[in-house]
C-alpha cells in the first residue's frame, strides 16, 4: 500500500512514532485507564510512582516531566525530590544538585 502526503500519512507515521516512543521511556508500565496515571516509571526513575502522563509538569515546579526522568533524573511526582524544602528548578537555577540535601 502506498501512502501519500496526506493526513493519513500523518496518523500512520504519528501512531509509529508515538508506539516507539512511549515504549522506549517507559518499559515495563501499566496504567489506569480512570485516571490515565502511569505506574513503574522506566529504569530511568527507579522508584515507583504515579505520573499522569496527561500533564507536561505533574509537579508543578517548572521542570517538565520529561525534563525531569531524562535530564535531571529528578522525581516528577516531588518538586523537590531531595526533600531539603528547596524546589528542583531553583536548586538547577542556583547550580546545584536537586538529587542532594
Amino acid at each position: 500500500m502506498h501512502l501519500q502526503n496526506s493526513f493519513l500519512t500523518f496518523l500512520v507515521i504519528g501512531f509509529v512514532l508515538g508506539f516507539l516512543t512511549s515504549s522506549y521511556f517507559f518499559n515495563d508500565v501499566s496504567t489506569d485507564e480512570l485516571s490515565g496515571n502511569l505506574r513503574g516509571i522506566s529504569a530511568d526513575y527507579s522508584q515507583t510512582e504515579f505520573l499522569n502522563y496527561l500533564r507536561a509538569d505533574e509537579d508543578e515546579d517548572g521542570l517538565t516531566n520529561h525534563f525531569e526522568l531524562m535530564v535531571s533524573k529528578t522525581s516528577p511526582v516531588n518538586a523537590d525530590s531531595d526533600g531539603d524544602g528547596i524546589s528542583d528548578s531553583e536548586e538547577l537555577s542556583l547550580g546545584t544538585d536537586p538529587n542532594t540535601k
